[in-house]
């Protein structure tokens, strides 16, 4: 997960605004950031932000695609966030073992008056995604550990193939006439035993 919409903090140096020292609140709505997830393919991912003035020349992955997905934080007003997969090369690979997992979109944008906030982004334009060790989003906002879906569906189906495989196979994994013979004349037996609904 790389962006959410809702309330974010910026300090005043972050964002031009004086005090520098001050902290502001600053709001993203729900279609700004949905206006961004179609420009996240191809994103570059970088180790820590680099400069929004130049392109990025030494990415340690990038995004492939993205999607919109809900979001629901009442503290942050968030609603929808964007979950992206992501190549990463070796290099970055060790940094996520550790533990620098979280991740932070850089990015250009405008700030317009707001009227419960101090401002609201708008017209966001990625520049990067930076993996760091605290991001502004928080945890929510990091790669996720998980298999996705139906990879452990087709996991048990490979090992289930490859256990019949070897059935079929002898010590040397040639094919084991006798035991095919031996398997397919019990099969008629086997298949009376089995309820109509399973078979």
């Amino acid at each position: 997960v790389s962006v959410r919409d809702g309330v974010v903090e910026y300090l005043g140096s972050e964002i031009g605004q004086e005090p520098a020292d001050k902290l502001f609140t600053v709001y993203r709505s729900p279609a700004t950031i949905a206006k961004i997830n179609e420009l996240m393919p191809g994103v570059p991912l970088t180790n820590d932000h680099v400069s929004l003035d130049t392109e990025v020349t030494n990415p340690v992955g990038s995004v492939l695609s993205s999607a919109i997905i809900d979001f629901i934080d009442s503290d942050t007003v968030a609603h929808l966030a964007l979950r992206n997969r992501i190549k990463i090369s070796d290099s970055i690979s060790g940094a996520l073992r550790t533990g620098k997992r979280q991740l932070s979109l850089g990015y250009l944008g405008k700030l317009v008056p707001h009227d419960r906030c101090d401002f609201e982004q708008i017209d966001l334009l990625p520049h990067h995604l930076a993996v760091v060790l605290a991001g502004r989003c928080g945890s929510a906002c990091s790669f996720i550990d998980k298999m996705p879906e139906g990879v452990n569906t087709m996991l048990k189906k490979r090992k289930t193939v490859e256990g019949l495989h070897k059935a079929f196979m002898d010590a040397e994994g040639q094919p084991n006439l006798q035991q095919i013979v031996e398997i397919a004349q019990q099969l008629p037996e086997a298949l009376k035993a089995v309820p109509m609904d399973k078979l």
